[in-house]
């Protein structure tokens, strides 16, 4: 079972603000407000690098989903867990992300310090703030949604953390 092997990893420290790069269905993020809140109902990777989450977020000219880079600061500690960083599935994302015309210097540490933050089915964030940012690796401005940590809930909620 997945959630057994994901209680098995060692607990984030926290300290760090996480990263979740997607694509949000447009009538969905109709629906980030300030205030509202969203529900981890699967699995959810973040990273400590926003450079990593934005390379998940789909370049393409995608008119029927909008780019949203997630930002959660102040995380506490012991709530989410250390993902296991795969070598060849970084380093292949190093190279892309060199194609794309990122420096050196700012993939360092990615695949190795950088972590990987794992969130588990009924994680909660309230929205605190939406903006707009420039990004270096995509063609348009994304949506920085940045979200406040605010505890686990068994309850299914409305609105998820995509």
């Amino acid at each position: 079972n997945f959630l057994q092997a994901v209680d098995n990893l060692k607990s984030y420290a926290g300290g760090k603000a996480m990263y979740r790069g997607t694509m949000v269905p447009e009538d969905m993020f109709k629906g980030l407000q300030p205030g509202s809140v969203l529900q981890s109902h699967q699995l959810s990777f973040f990273s400590e690098s926003d450079l990593v989450a934005r390379a998940f977020i789909d370049s393409s000219e995608n008119k029927v989903s909008q780019p949203v880079l997630f930002k959660v600061k102040d995380i506490p500690e012991d709530i989410f867990k250390e993902g296991l960083l795969s070598t060849f599935a970084y380093d292949s994302l190093k190279v892309t992300l060199s194609k794309r015309g990122v420096s050196k210097n700012k993939l360092e540490g990615i695949g190795s310090t950088v972590k990987e933050i794992i969130s588990t089915p009924g994680a909660l964030f309230q929205v605190i703030e939406l903006k707009q940012i420039k990004s270096d690796i995509h063609k348009e401005k994304i949506t920085q949604v940045n979200l406040k940590f605010s505890g686990v809930s068994k309850g299914v909620h409305d609105q998820a953390l995509f």
